[in-house]
């Protein structure tokens, strides 16, 4: 499916077609999941173990070719491809939404699903031209892709966040409100609603007299299900942010500091912050320049009595020189500073390169939350 949630890290890591690729510890373990899950199918013995980490790899070669179209068609389009992840429940492909429209949309979560079905109909293809010459462990093989793939591209049809299903939803109901965020939330509650059919029907059958519905089936169904709810919430949590970060600004989440230098006394230090109605102490060195930020946790829990005898460096949290950004500032562009900054609070400076404030990352995500 695609996705832009952050990538994982770790495992193997190369680049196909121009594409990073990177398959963590997680889509390891999801090859040997398969293979053991499926080796009784391809029959007992090393031969059908053998068998079933064969089909595993190539499953998981037919999900990179799912991934593959949605960065193929991502790219083609015009929209930057950042990454694909394949890792236990599948994949997922990262790529540049800030020029996307419904069209693309639809064409880029529809890709991967039609080429997972791609893959099933070559799959029938060769087994049908050459599969009375194969042995029959490989003609096995190629069965158990065969209708695999057909399950997985239905399954990523379906109408909901985080499917690709939901995508072609999600861009029906962009084009028709004219908001994105009104589109993704029609998927997302459109995914939810698909969790728990998913869940509840097989839960019902299987209560039925007379079924003969197997206990495996209904696990599937109902990780299936929590992993869809799950992931349409979180549409719904990244397209909130989405819809807030616009309103950031850099200035007006600042809290207003005033500049210490390194040896000044915390309990003076503190009495001008008070005095100026400030909420952070920046310290700086003897060129005016700010090294770091005053823990206030600290500084707070430091006793009355000792604050005139413990500087501020002393209690300060180091920045790096690029954790600065203008009070003007705003939206997608202080989100990148801060991302840029990797710190736990940036120094906010005026027009003419005064200290204004600091910006806590905490007080960011507050707002955003």
């Amino acid at each position: 499916m695609a996705d832009d949630a952050t990538r994982r890290s770790g495992g193997l890591q190369f680049s196909l077609l121009g594409m990073p690729v990177s398959v963590p510890l997680s889509g390891l373990l999801g090859v040997g999941l398969i293979a053991w899950l499926w080796a009784p199918t391809f029959g007992a013995g090393g031969t059908g173990l053998a068998a079933a980490v064969v089909f595993a790899v190539l499953l998981y070669a037919a999900i990179l070719v799912h991934e593959l179209a949605h960065g193929l068609t991502a790219r083609g389009l015009g929209n930057a491809v950042h990454g694909i992840t394949l890792w236990i429940f599948g994949g997922f492909t990262v790529y540049e939404r800030a020029n996307l429209t419904p069209g693309r949309e639809a064409a880029i979560a529809a890709s991967g699903p039609l080429a997972t079905l791609g893959v099933a109909a070559a799959a029938q293809g060769l087994l049908m031209t050459v599969g009375t010459s194969l042995p029959s462990v490989a003609a096995n093989i190629l069965s158990a892709l065969v209708w695999t793939n057909i399950l997985l591209g239905v399954l990523n049809l379906l109408p909901g966040l985080p499917l690709d299903g939901g995508g072609i939803v999600r861009a029906v109901a962009w084009k028709l409100t004219g908001s994105e965020h009104r589109g993704t939330k029609v998927a997302a509650w459109s995914g939810r609603v698909l969790a728990v059919i998913v869940v509840v029907i097989p839960l019902g059958l299987a209560a039925l007299p007379g079924s003969n519905l197997g206990l495996l089936t209904v696990v599937v169904a109902a990780v299936f299900g929590v992993f869809v709810w799950i992931g349409a919430t979180a549409s719904l949590r990244q397209s909130t942010l989405e819809q807030r970060i616009p309103e950031l600004r850099a200035g007006s989440l600042a809290r207003r500091a005033v500049p210490a230098r390194t040896q000044e006394s915390l309990a003076l230090a503190r009495q001008r912050m008070a005095d100026a109605h400030a909420g952070a102490i920046v310290v700086i060195d003897d060129f005016g320049h700010p090294t770091g930020v005053v823990n206030e946790t600290a500084a707070s829990a430091t006793p009355p009595d000792r604050r005139p005898w413990i500087p501020v460096n002393s209690l300060s949290t180091p920045l790096p020189a690029r954790a600065m950004v203008r009070a003007d500032v705003a939206g997608h562009d202080l989100i990148d500073a801060l991302r840029q900054a990797n710190a736990p609070a940036v120094i906010v400076v005026d027009a003419t390169g005064a200290i204004y404030g600091v910006l806590f990352i905490d007080d960011v995500e507050q707002a955003l939350a």
